[in-house]
């Protein structure tokens, strides 16, 4: 047998690299890993980004390090990156990049299967889903969403698998999976659940008893694996359930729908429009005309519904298809109800089934079709995240920009701090100065500090947050404002914290009349 020249091998390799599901998987994770690692966020853009990278050192559910439940699984593969690099910021920004590269070639395994073997449906859906901003974006930061997400698409995948396979073997890796998955955000569990229980039916359907008791106890043994710790940690069952029910009534309060009383159809309509107008901004990077809005929302929804229903139809015969679906529904519930519309990555729990969706739709093209449009669509989502992904990688968040300007200019021994939304960052970066949080305040210990006379100044942070500084600092003229500053950046980058305000207040004796005004600061 003659030998093979060596470029005939690589041809070989690349044309079975091509026709290969799996390997086409992983090199599109591969490519979206480098380009998320290329980008990686140089700042913690968010309060949650501050209590994950503070957990990484002292895990504590009491105070917020992170808040309930904890995130425990997440926080572990963050501290094994952190024990390889002692710096929080490039532990959790690391994990998130490494998890979208992972959910990329998931989801192209998942449209490889909901699609019956059509690698054009996953390419379609690896190729959408790694480039739309929210998720691209989301892969660079310090936050749980992608990660989770990761988690979350592996486990759908695994049970997706698990329903051709036959050995116990592989509803045992999905469960295991899918409880692990939780370990990440316990809230994935309504995408979830209809794959489970879809496998679980299955399994009964076919009498397969030891596949369905092995989906069943690996995936209670996936969720003990990080509960029990958890539990533990905070001191028993009775505390860690209390601690559950104080963080859900303050997201029932705080965030859901139901915040501002009864439900009623024109604040229904009004969260609707909402969630639909932020999916479109974050999803292509554009924002709808103000005079437009109501109409091209109203278009775009009857499009989406209408399409959804000629692919269900279509695809009637595949019961896959509906179980994504059904992922859909229940996940655009849970952020249309539940989430903050101020934090749109939250809407990722649903996004990549939308995306799934919009791909088996696009697959159906002719092939000389579907080429152009894919390389078209890949090149402008390309050139919208771009921009917005460099500021991460550039910039500071502005409460971190913030931080930065205090500590060079103003002594932590004779300098007050009160923040509100920024505190968690100055907490983080400015450990040594004396700070209050403008939402739990101690008035009585405030003003035992600032009857000392030990403070040459105050620095408000966020004074917009509260009614009255000088009420709230009950300070009655003894310290006068002196300087303001600003610190800004693109709210594409992250729209939370997109712009921080200071105001400084000097004590009174150390101020001369014409320098008492809302200037730019004079730092001592």
């Amino acid at each position: 047998m003659l030998p093979v020249p060596k470029r005939s091998r690589a041809r070989l390799w690349l044309a079975w690299a091509a026709r290969s599901p799996v390997a086409l998987a992983l090199g599109l994770g591969l490519a979206a890993a480098l380009l998320y690692l290329s980008r990686r966020s140089i700042s913690l853009d968010d309060f949650d980004s501050v209590s994950f990278a503070l957990a990484l050192r002292d895990f504590n559910l009491f105070v917020q390090q992170p808040q309930p439940p904890g995130f425990p699984v997440y926080i572990a593969l963050g501290r094994a990156l952190f024990w390889l690099h002692a710096d929080p910021r490039w532990a959790l920004v690391t994990l998130s990049a490494l998890g979208g590269g992972v959910a990329v070639a998931a989801t192209f395994g998942i449209g490889y299967l909901l699609s019956g073997g059509r690698r054009a449906a996953g390419l379609c859906a690896a190729l959408l889903l790694g480039l739309i901003p929210i998720f691209w974006l989301s892969s660079e930061k310090a936050l749980s969403d992608v990660p989770a997400l990761a988690a979350l698409l592996v486990a759908i995948l695994l049970l997706l698998v698990a329903r051709q396979r036959a050995a116990a073997l592989w509803p045992a890796l999905a469960g295991l999976a899918s409880g692990l998955s939780l370990g990440f955000r316990p809230q994935n569990v309504l995408a979830l659940l209809p794959f489970a229980l879809a496998l679980a039916l299955a399994l009964a359907r076919c009498r397969r008893w030891r596949g369905l008791a092995a989906l069943a106890a690996s995936g209670l043994a996936g969720v003990a694996l990080w509960l029990v710790p958890v539990v533990e940690i905070s001191l028993g069952p009775s505390l860690y359930l209390q601690l559950l029910r104080i963080q859900g009534r303050h997201v029932w309060q705080t965030d859901s729908l139901f915040a501002a009383g009864p439900l009623s159809l024109g604040r229904l309509h009004a969260r609707l429009s909402g969630v639909l107008a932020l999916l479109v901004q974050q999803s292509s990077g554009l924002t709808l005309p103000a005079r437009f809005a109501g109409p091209l929302q109203l278009a775009l929804a009857l499009a989406l519904l209408g399409g959804l229903g000629l692919l269900l139809y279509a695809e009637r015969r595949r019961p896959l298809v509906w179980l994504t679906a059904a992922w859909l529904a229940l996940g655009l519930a849970q952020y249309a109800l539940l989430e903050s519309l101020d934090s749109p990555r939250l809407m990722l729990l649903f996004v990549p089934a939308l995306v799934l969706l919009v791909s088996l739709a696009l697959a159906r093209l002719p092939g000389r079709a579907l080429g152009p449009l894919l390389v078209a669509l890949s090149l402008l989502l390309l050139v919208a995240g771009w921009g917005p992904a460099s500021i991460l990688a550039t910039q500071q968040t502005p409460p971190m920009q913030a931080a930065g300007y205090l500590r060079a200019h103003y002594s932590p021994s004779d300098t007050l701090l009160l923040a509100a939304g920024s505190f968690r960052h100055l907490h983080y970066a400015l450990p040594n100065y004396s700070i209050y949080y403008g939402y739990y305040l101690d008035r009585d210990k405030l003003a035992a500090d600032l009857d000392g006379g030990r403070f040459r100044q105050v620095v408000v942070v966020d004074p917009e947050s509260f009614t009255s500084v000088d009420d709230l600092l009950g300070v009655g003229g003894r310290y006068l404002p002196t300087g303001d500053r600003v610190f800004a950046r693109d709210p594409r980058a992250h729209s939370q914290h997109s712009r921080v305000d200071v105001v400084i207040l000097t004590r009174a004796d150390l101020v001369r009349p014409e320098s008492s005004s809302l200037s730019p600061a004079q730092p001592r």
